[in-house]
């Protein structure tokens, strides 16, 4: 599953770059930084990218899933700093919601 999560968030990344204008999303790789120091990305926007990425695993996975909850704010490091961590994340996420 790892590929196919990989591709989507790719994908949404690239996708919301381009709606939103944010230069750097055009061909993001897995250390595009997204938030936080050198992120591409302000808080509003980062939460706009969750919502649609957490509609896309929905479409794509058929499952819902919660991105930005306690788990992801109690973390040391954020799963949004990068796109690689966000993945990495996502992976994580959708592997338990597939579970229940």
């Amino acid at each position: 599953m790892s590929d196919r999560i990989d591709k989507l968030v790719f994908e949404i990344l690239k996708a919301f770059g381009e709606n939103e204008n944010v230069a750097g999303l055009e061909n993001p790789t897995a250390d595009t930084p997204l938030y936080g120091e050198n992120g591409l990305l302000d808080s509003l926007a980062l939460v706009s990218l969750i919502a649609d990425l957490e509609a896309a695993i929905g479409e794509r996975f058929e499952v819902e899933v919660t991105l930005a909850d306690e788990r992801a704010m109690s973390r040391k490091r954020s799963p949004f700093r990068t796109a690689g961590t966000l993945a990495e994340f996502v992976e994580e996420v959708v592997a338990e919601e597939s579970k229940n």
